[in-house]
């Protein structure tokens, strides 16, 4: 007895080390790109839902043909009579035989919608991937909006102490200690916002991983940072990719099920026949004959259910029609919408990046310098504060905005532009188009 508890005990741990060997990639405070991705890969409830969709559309293709387990049944009648058997006895064997060329149209629908899950399911993964990787970028984005204010606050708190001893030997007016303290209360209000927007961001981020409440973790390091590469890249690369894409290449495949099903429904003229074997006695005189009987379902063409069920078909052959030109419409204004964007962004980043950010810092160093000598007053100073800041938030801004254009784009690429997570081969963009 104890031996088998033993076993079963081992068993059971067995069974359970994959799940209890799963590592949180939060444990060791740090949390890149990469594991983001790769752990919604796994844990994403949606992806998962989209994937699910293919057992569905396989168990669906099986069963399209419609044959159904047969029927037996028996039969007896007489039992009241005075005779000294039943007047009759019979067992009976029945098959339906759904009209076959409706069921291999039906079956050629199903098939076309399996493909069309798997194609959403790629497209499910670019999506997640770019999903995963805007989350991300944002997140390192509020951080560092948040430690701006917070270098912001520390200047602000120098040029208070400026003030302050300004003051103390007669130099300073009130008003301009009350202007400091005023500026550097909004500043700490700005940086609690801040701190709020960054901690929403990162649990949109976990969200979409897949954490359970009991994984998520505060103080998380991010470790890629938000650093400018000009990417070569032009709107045509993107553009040229539509009519392969997995969303379209999904539509069109949705499209021939719906045409597909409608044939299916047309080929219903044929009739569906039952076919019934038999054996039965008369009278007692044993199970030695044998019957063979057909029924056919005539199709009538006018029958309400049959015309309703044709127009139904109807309208979802034409819905597919227009929902796959749909598809192609939205994909190209995505496309367009992040290359202005992209654009935009790049071209503010590379006017910064020249001389502004160089000369706001330069221009604080200063003021502040000439505040403490007498030169200039407070007012000066915190204006050059604010363009020292507004500065640098309009460059992470628009190296935020240039990342998430980026990225937005290579959803429509074999490849990735920017912030590579991919750590397998990207799936075959073409995969089973053909079948």
């Amino acid at each position: 007895m104890n031996r088998l508890l033993f076993l079963t005990s081992c068993l059971i741990l067995a069974l359970a080390a994959p799940v209890l060997g799963a590592e949180n990639p939060l444990e060791d405070g740090r949390l890149s790109a990469v594991e983001a991705y790769q752990w919604a890969l796994d844990r994403n409830p949606q992806l998962q839902g989209v994937r699910l969709q293919e057992d569905r559309m396989a168990a669906s293709r099986r069963g399209a043909l419609g044959w159904e387990a047969p029927e037996v049944s028996y039969m007896r009648e007489g039992m009241a009579s005075d005779l000294p058997a039943p007047g009759e006895e019979r067992w009976t064997i029945t098959q339906e035989l759904p009209s076959l060329l409706s069921g291999m149209k039906r079956r050629s629908g199903y098939g076309a919608y399996l493909e069309a899950a798997r194609l959403e399911e790629q497209d499910a993964r670019r999506r997640l991937r770019s999903r995963v990787k805007v989350l991300y970028v944002e997140v390192v984005h509020r951080q560092k909006v948040v430690d701006l204010l917070a270098d912001q606050i520390t200047l602000s708190r120098q040029a208070h102490q400026a003030v302050t001893l300004k003051e103390e030997l007669g130099e300073a007016s009130k008003r301009e200690r009350l202007q400091s303290q005023l500026n550097n209360a909004a500043l700490k209000q700005d940086l609690l916002v801040a701190q709020a927007e960054f901690d929403q961001a990162r649990y949109a981020l976990f969200e979409v991983m897949g954490l359970t409440p009991d994984e998520q973790e505060y103080g998380v390091e991010f470790t890629d940072p938000l650093v400018f590469n000009d990417v070569d890249y032009t709107q045509d690369e993107s553009l040229g990719e539509l009519g392969v894409q997995p969303r379209y290449l999904a539509a069109a495949a949705q499209r021939h099920a719906a045409e597909s099903l409608l044939a299916a429904e047309q080929w219903t003229l044929f009739p569906d026949l039952s076919v019934s074997l038999y054996q039965q006695n008369y009278e007692g005189e044993g199970f030695d004959h044998h019957g063979f009987e057909v029924a056919a379902r005539l199709p009538l063409w006018f029958m309400p259910a049959r015309q309703g069920r044709l127009g139904e078909a109807k309208a979802e052959a034409a819905l597919g029609r227009w929902r796959q030109e749909a598809v192609l419409l939205e994909m190209k204004r995505e496309i367009e919408q992040a290359w202005h964007g992209y654009e935009t962004s790049l071209s503010i980043i590379r006017q910064l990046t020249g001389e502004s950010l160089d000369q706001s810092t330069e221009l604080l160093n200063l003021t502040l310098e000439g505040y403490r000598e007498g030169e200039v007053g407070l007012l000066d100073l915190i204006a050059a504060q604010q363009t020292y800041t507004a500065s640098q938030r309009r460059y992470q801004d628009a190296l935020f905005d240039y990342y998430q254009r980026l990225i937005t784009l290579e959803t429509y690429l074999p490849g990735e532009l920017i912030m590579a997570v991919e750590t397998a081969a990207p799936e075959s963009e073409n995969q089973g188009a053909g079948k």
